[in-house]
């Protein structure tokens, strides 16, 4: 074990090979990079316009992890770690929410082995995920309708005395310039709501992007109740009229819930 030098302890690795670095909010906070000077790799790593975090894994393996102090299991955006080429990032596994279901969603992809290899963009020099870049694709969404929460859910579970009233909010995690979610309105008191609503997507990273889709219940008393999620690899997204089978906020797939969506790039 090394000396603490503003804070970060530095450890003396057995490999130049490996990167150790934590989280800080939604930035990356490096502790150990290899033989470069500790107080200049942070204030690369820190500034998330350079390019230094993509140079250094193409020559490095990186490992990014949740900070101590989130002593409530709660998760960083891992695809801030990702778009800058990190091989390794962990998150709080016994949370639940967002940032865990885009994690998710990344690994379905290759069979959800395990293992999603890593775009040929994130091995050029010159790729920076902040800059406007030309959009490659558009995706376009089409939401139709979705069943299976009165076979799944207790009757009174959203609303005491009627029907729910569902909408659905899709959208896309990526880079900056791509992220974004809309919704459909609500439609009332159907257990089998049916919105066919479009939506479009213009991608400019779409190698990097994973679709999101979430379903709410609105309520004008209180927060809208959960009615499922899911989130798909846009890289392996298959086009056409398609059966979505959704999620709870565990991750874990409904027996019944699902919706009927259609893709297609433009």
């Amino acid at each position: 074990m090394g000396s603490k030098s503003n804070g970060s302890k530095r450890v003396k690795m057995d490999s130049d090979l490996v990167v150790r670095g934590r989280d800080d909010g939604d930035e990356l906070f490096i502790e150990d990079f290899g033989n470069e000077a500790e107080d200049e790799q942070r204030t690369m790593a820190l500034d998330m316009k350079s390019r230094f975090n993509n140079c250094e894994t193409q020559r490095n393996l990186l490992r990014i992890y949740p900070k101590g102090t989130r002593i409530g299991s709660s998760n960083y955006n891992p695809l801030v770690g990702w778009m800058h080429g990190a091989q390794m990032v962990a998150l709080n596994m016994q949370g639940q929410g967002k940032h865990l279901w885009v994690t998710e969603g990344m690994f379905r992809a290759n069979g959800g082995c395990g293992f999603v290899k890593k775009p040929d963009l994130l091995l050029n020099r010159d790729f920076d995920p902040r800059e406007s870049l030309p959009i490659k694709t558009t995706l376009q969404v089409q939401i139709y309708m979705g069943e299976g929460w009165h076979s799944d859910f207790h009757h009174t579970h959203f609303d005491l005395y009627s029907p729910p009233d569902f909408y659905t909010r899709v959208g896309i995690a990526g880079v900056p310039a791509d992220t974004r979610m809309m919704e459909t309105t609500a439609i009332e008191d159907q257990w089998i709501p049916v919105w066919d609503k479009v939506f479009e997507f213009p991608l400019t990273v779409p190698e990097l992007a994973l679709l999101r889709i979430e379903v709410m219940e609105y309520d004008t008393s209180k927060t809208p109740d959960f009615g499922g999620q899911t989130c798909l690899p846009l890289a392996e997204l298959r086009t056409g009229i398609r059966c979505v089978p959704l999620h709870d906020q565990k991750g874990e797939r409904f027996k019944s819930v699902r919706l009927l969506m259609g893709f297609r790039f433009i």
